[in-house]
């Protein structure tokens, strides 16, 4: 029977900081499409709600024609 064997790879504190830098970077950039993608489904159900239910959100038609209007990547 074949044991598998692991290498231990001893990282300074730099290495490990840069390390955990690095995957926070990437688990933030693969998370900005989904983000995003939530943003505009957002803004197009606001855009569908009836006249009676845009009241019930509390926002004025300014605001509501702002929200809709406003591109993906704005917050």
């Amino acid at each position: 029977m074949n044991k598998a064997t692991y290498t231990y790879i001893d990282m300074t504190g730099t290495q490990e900081f840069l390390l955990h830098v690095a995957k926070s970077f990437f688990i933030k950039a693969l998370g900005i499409p989904a983000i995003w993608h939530r943003r505009e489904v957002d803004r197009i159900r606001l855009s569908e709600l009836s006249p009676r239910l845009r009241v019930d959100t509390g926002m004025t038609e300014a605001q509501w024609f702002n929200e809709i209007s406003k591109p993906f990547w704005e917050k």
